[in-house]
C-alpha cells in the first residue's frame, strides 16, 4: 500500500501531464489558425497583386524616372552652392580675425 504522500506526488504528476498536455492541444491549435491567416494574407496579397493593381506603363514609368532624377540633380546643386558659398564665407570672416 502507498503511503499518503507518495500517491500525493503520483495524483500531482498526473495532473501536471494533464496540464502539459492540454497546453499543448492549445498551443497546436493557435499555431494551426495563425498558419491558416497567414495562407489567407499570402493568397489575398497575391490576388491584390496580380488582379487589382493598376501598373503604370513604360512610358509613364520612365516620365516619373526623369522628374525624379531631374529634381534630384537639381537639390544636389542647391545643396552645393549653399555649403561651397558657407565654406567661403567663414573662410573670409576666420582671415579677417586673424
Amino acid at each position: 500500500m502507498k503511503s499518503s504522500s507518495s500517491q500525493d506526488s503520483s495524483d500531482f504528476a498526473f495532473l501536471s501531464i494533464n496540464n502539459l498536455l492540454y497546453y499543448f492541444k492549445q498551443i497546436d491549435e493557435k499555431i494551426n489558425v495563425m498558419i491558416k491567416k497567414m495562407i489567407s494574407y499570402l493568397g489575398n496579397s497575391y490576388t491584390e497583386i496580380t488582379k487589382e493593381v493598376t501598373w503604370p506603363t513604360m512610358e509613364s514609368l520612365q516620365q516619373s524616372t526623369m522628374i525624379v532624377l531631374t529634381s534630384t540633380l537639381l537639390i544636389t546643386f542647391i545643396v552645393w552652392l549653399m555649403d561651397t558659398g558657407a565654406a567661403f564665407l567663414l573662410k573670409t570672416v576666420y582671415s579677417v580675425i586673424k
